[in-house]
C-alpha cells in the first residue's frame, strides 16, 4: 500500500475509542489515534490549510484505503447501534391484485396495474463474523423471521471476490470513493441499490406481490339521472363501480392520453343509452341542438364546457336559447339524429373501454 500524509483523514480516534470528525477534535485535552493502524494522530486545525488528521508516524501498512475502509465499517456499525437503524430495501415487481378479473387491466407496461414496490429487511448484525465459511465486513441476521443472512461488504480499492458473489448469499456490496460516499449511505434511512456505489447480489424475492394499485388507473364516467341531468366526472378502477345517487344510467370509459374524439363522452353515452332505451328524448340526441366544447383539462380528466345546450329553433319554437336536455320530452319539434351520425360516434368510441350499467327495473 502506497503511504500519505492523508491530508483528506478528517476522522480518528479518541483516547476512549469513540470516533472524532477533526472540527469536534480539542487536542489539547486528548490523544487521537488512526482509524486502521491505531498510531498517534496529529489534529492540523491550523489557519492556512484545511483541517485533518495526520500520522504523527506513518505505518509502512497504512494507507488513505484502508482508512476509508475502517472509517466506513465503524460509522455503518454507529448507525446500525443507533436508536433508528437503517434496513435493507429491495425493489421487487408488484401486479394489481385484480388483474386476472378487472376489465381495465393492460399489460406489464401499464404503471397503474404494474409497479415497483420494495421489500424490507430489518436486521440485527455481527461484525467480522463468519458465515458459509465465508468472513463479513458485517453481517446482518434476524434471529425472529429467521432470515438468511446479508454480507456487507466494504469495496475501496478491492471488490468483492467472485466466490462470494457465487456461494448464493446476499450481498450488499458499498462502493465507497471517498468520506462523502459514507456520509451518503449513513444519512439513508434505508440501504437499497444505486448505480455503482451500492450494488446488490443474489436478492431474489420469491412470491407473487400483489396488492391494491397506488396510483389507481384515472377513468372518465357518464350519469344520467332520473331528471335526465347529465354528468361527466371522474374515477378510477377501484371506484368506479360505486354508482352515483339517483343515477339510472353510467357508462365508464378509459382514456388514452391521446385520444381527441370529435365527440363528446356525453353523445357516446346518449347513444348507448338510445340503444337501451329507443323511446329517450334528450336534446342531445336531437338534430336541432349545437354540442357543446370540449375541454381537456389534463391527460386523464376530461370536463365538457357547461353552457346550457344551444337550440337552434329557439326563434321559431319562442323558447329559451338555452334548453335543459330533458326539454326534449316535451319538444313538438325533436327530431333524433340520423343513423350516420350515430354510427360515427360508435365508431370512434369503437377502441375505448368501456362499462356500461344501467338501473334495473324496479
Amino acid at each position: 500500500m502506497n503511504n500519505s500524509s492523508n491530508k483528506d483523514q478528517h476522522y480518528a480516534l479518541d483516547s476512549s475509542g469513540n470516533i472524532r470528525h477533526i472540527k469536534d477534535a480539542n487536542p489539547s485535552n486528548d490523544e487521537f489515534f488512526c482509524l486502521f493502524c491505531h498510531r498517534q494522530m496529529i489534529a492540523k486545525q491550523g489557519k492556512i490549510r484545511q483541517w485533518h488528521f495526520a500520522h504523527k508516524a506513518l505505518s509502512p501498512n497504512c494507507s488513505y484505503e484502508s482508512y476509508l475502509h475502517s472509517l466506513a465499517k465503524l460509522l455503518i456499525l454507529q448507525k446500525l447501534r443507533s436508536e433508528q437503524p437503517f434496513g435493507v430495501e429491495i425493489k421487487v415487481p408488484f401486479t394489481c391484485k385484480n388483474k386476472e378479473t378487472c376489465i381495465w387491466y393492460e399489460d406489464s407496461f401499464d404503471e397503474s396495474c404494474n409497479w415497483t414496490g420494495y421489500k424490507n429487511y430489518d436486521n440485527t448484525f455481527e461484525v467480522e463474523a463468519f458465515y458459509d465459511n465465508f468472513r463479513a465486513d458485517i453481517l446482518l441476521s434476524n434471529s425472529i423471521k429467521k432470515y438468511t443472512p446479508v454480507f456487507i461488504e466494504i469495496y475501496v480499492s478491492h471488490p468483492c471476490e467472485h466466490q462470494k458473489i457465487d456461494s448464493g448469499n446476499k450481498i450488499i456490496e458499498l462502493k465507497i470513493n471517498s468520506e462523502d460516499d459514507i456520509k451518503s449511505i449513513i444519512n439513508s434511512p434505508i440501504i437499497t441499490e444505486d448505480g455503482d456505489l451500492i450494488r446488490l447480489y443474489n436478492f431474489k424475492p420469491k412470491g407473487d406481490f400483489t396488492g391494491p394499485p397506488q396510483h389507481p388507473k384515472q377513468l372518465v364516467k357518464f350519469s344520467v339521472f332520473e331528471s335526465y341531468k347529465m354528468y361527466c366526472g371522474n374515477t378510477d378502477c377501484q371506484t368506479f363501480s360505486c354508482h352515483r345517487n339517483k343515477a339510472i344510467f353510467e357508462l365508464t370509459s378509459d382514456f388514452h392520453p391521446d385520444f381527441l374524439p370529435e365527440y363528446s363522452l356525453y353523445d357516446y353515452g346518449i347513444v348507448e343509452l338510445y340503444d337501451l332505451d329507443p323511446n329517450l328524448k334528450v336534446c342531445n340526441l336531437c338534430r336541432y341542438y349545437r354540442p357543446r366544447d370540449i375541454l381537456f383539462d389534463d391527460l386523464f380528466d376530461i370536463r365538457i364546457d357547461k353552457r346550457p345546450i344551444f337550440c337552434c329553433l329557439y326563434k321559431k319554437l319562442g323558447t329559451d336559447k338555452y334548453r335543459d336536455p330533458s326539454d326534449a320530452r316535451t319538444c313538438t319539434a325533436f327530431r333524433k339524429i340520423d343513423g350516420k351520425t350515430m354510427a360515427e360516434i360508435r365508431q370512434e368510441y369503437k377502441m375505448v373501454k368501456t362499462i356500461i350499467w344501467k338501473k334495473p327495473n324496479d
